[in-house]
């Protein structure tokens, strides 16, 4: 998912803030940018990148962007964000090492693909419980070899922290996550599905902790070689 959809790390300027109290709360960003990947200082073409994001905190307050309860909020906190990427560069995905391709894209020229993305994502915190959610599309419309391709993906994600184990050092959490991929709406047979289970045990929140979890993978089609079958985890 992430390799896919994300934009990752651009340089350039953005305009963000908060508006509004109590159910009218309203989180906003704005951002012009390079649109050639990280450390790059100079855009490709005309056509700069451009990312919005509207984001509804109907509970009054930001959540921020790190998941498990680990505060345990009394009070639900939640989000619902809208967020759009328009972008045209000689590259189809991003990733700290900056701009690449992902399979079947060949090395671009400037300005080669025409990228546009949407995301929908959620989350709440509340007693324990920790979701978080997003859904992804994103249309490449690669203007040199005439062809047009949407990429479609989703996860969804359920955190429990039972704060009555005080035996217990640290904080536990359980964890059930499932995700899907499909790299081409008008092909059939290539969906990624994910499937799993996990745990947390944070010592120091997210800068110190144990990561178990299991995964069943079921690819129809995954690059570089990938098969499905199951994947443990231990970090």
């Amino acid at each position: 998912m992430n390799s896919v959809f994300t934009i990752d790390r651009q340089q350039g300027v953005s305009l963000f803030g908060n508006l509004g109290e109590g159910i009218s709360n309203i989180s906003y960003w704005a951002s012009l940018l390079t649109g050639t990947g990280r450390g790059e200082l100079s855009n490709d073409d005309s056509d700069p990148m451009v990312m919005l994001r509207l984001q509804w905190n109907p509970n009054g307050e930001e959540l921020g962007f790190t998941g498990s309860d680990l505060k345990f909020h009394e009070s639900l906190v939640s989000f619902i964000a809208l967020a759009a990427v328009s972008n045209s560069s000689p590259y189809t995905r991003f990733s700290t090492d900056g701009g690449g391709q992902l399979p079947d894209y060949e090395s671009g020229q400037d300005g080669q693909y025409d990228i546009n993305q949407w995301l929908l994502e959620s989350a709440f915190k509340y007693r324990g419980w920790s979701w978080q959610q997003e859904a992804h599309y994103k249309r490449i419309d690669d203007t040199v070899n005439n062809q047009q391709t949407d990429l479609l993906g989703y996860y969804v994600q359920l955190g429990y922290i039972p704060h009555h184990l005080q035996e217990v050092p640290g904080k536990l959490e359980f964890y059930a996550r499932q995700a899907w991929y499909d790299p081409d709406r008008d092909e059939s047979g290539n969906n990624n599905w994910e499937y799993t289970v996990g745990m947390n045990w944070f010592f120091a929140g997210h800068r110190n902790k144990l990561t178990l979890e299991y995964s069943y993978l079921d690819f129809d089609r995954i690059e570089p070689d990938g098969a499905s079958g199951s994947r443990v985890i231990f970090q």
